[in-house]
């Protein structure tokens, strides 16, 4: 018998921030396989805040509450159980 190793955890892709309101964006991505969560994270001028976790299954997040007048920067983070795995897709901003 042979075990065959599984894929790494992809990252989330085409990840996009589209402005809706003047102080609000909507977060969407393409779900890769096997991650069964996503962490959304902020740029907060020194550090990356955690902003929400949502599951698998789901694909945009509405973020509300920001700042106006400033650029808001933002990735995602995909995990497995037990956060076995994870995998970060690129950073976007949204100009508010």
């Amino acid at each position: 018998a042979t075990t065959v190793a599984a894929l790494p955890l992809q990252p989330p892709t085409q990840l996009s921030a589209v402005v809706t309101g003047p102080n609000s964006v909507n977060l969407s991505w393409v779900e890769p396989a096997r991650a069964v969560g996503y962490r959304v994270f902020e740029w907060m001028g020194t550090y990356w805040s955690q902003v929400t976790t949502v599951p698998a299954g789901t694909h945009a997040v509405p973020i509300s509450g920001l700042a106006a007048n400033l650029t808001h920067w933002f990735f995602v983070q995909a995990f497995t159980d037990n956060f076995a795995e994870v995998s970060y897709s690129n950073a976007v901003f949204a100009n508010l």
